[in-house]
C-alpha cells in the first residue's frame, strides 16, 4: 500500500509532491517554544506548579504555552520564564515570533536591555514591562 503524504493547513489538505517532501525533510526544524520551556522545566525537576509559585504565572497558562495552544505568550510572561530558567531571553523571543529576521541587528540590544530590566526591583520591572507593552501596543 502506498504511503500519503499530505500536509494540513487548517481545513484545506494539500498533497505533497515528492520533491516536496524532500524540500521539507532538508529544512532544519525551527525550535518550538513551548517544548524548549517544558523540557527546561522537566531539566531542573520542577512540576507546573512549582514554576506557578516560583513566577506568578498561572499553571493553566504554562501548560497552555508548553502544549503549543498558546504559541505566542506576552514578552513579560516570555521575560519572567527566560530568567526563570536561565535561558537567553533574545533566542526565546525570536522563537516566540517577536523578532523574525531582525534577530542579529536586535540580540545585543536585547542583551543590555535585560540586563538593565535584571537590575530594577520587582515593581519597577513591573512597570517597565506595562510601559514597554504600551509602546508596542500603540
Amino acid at each position: 500500500m502506498r504511503s500519503r503524504h499530505v500536509v494540513r493547513y487548517g481545513d484545506v489538505v494539500k498533497k505533497l509532491s515528492s520533491s516536496e517532501r524532500d524540500d521539507r525533510r532538508s529544512e532544519p526544524a525551527e525550535p518550538v517554544l513551548g517544548d524548549i520551556l517544558r523540557r527546561a522545566r522537566a531539566h531542573r525537576g520542577l512540576s507546573l506548579r512549582e514554576v506557578e509559585r516560583a513566577t506568578s504565572i498561572p499553571n493553566a497558562h504554562l501548560s497552555q504555552i508548553e502544549r503549543g495552544v498558546i504559541r505566542r505568550p506576552a514578552p513579560s510572561i516570555v521575560l519572567e520564564l527566560a530568567s526563570f530558567y536561565r535561558l537567553d531571553f533574545a533566542l526565546l523571543a525570536d522563537w516566540a515570533g517577536y523578532l523574525g529576521q531582525r534577530r542579529e541587528a536586535a540580540s545585543g540590544m536585547l542583551d543590555a536591555l535585560v540586563g538593565a530590566f535584571a537590575e530594577l526591583n520587582p515593581a519597577d520591572q513591573a512597570q517597565a514591562v506595562k510601559y514597554v507593552e504600551r509602546l508596542r501596543n500603540g
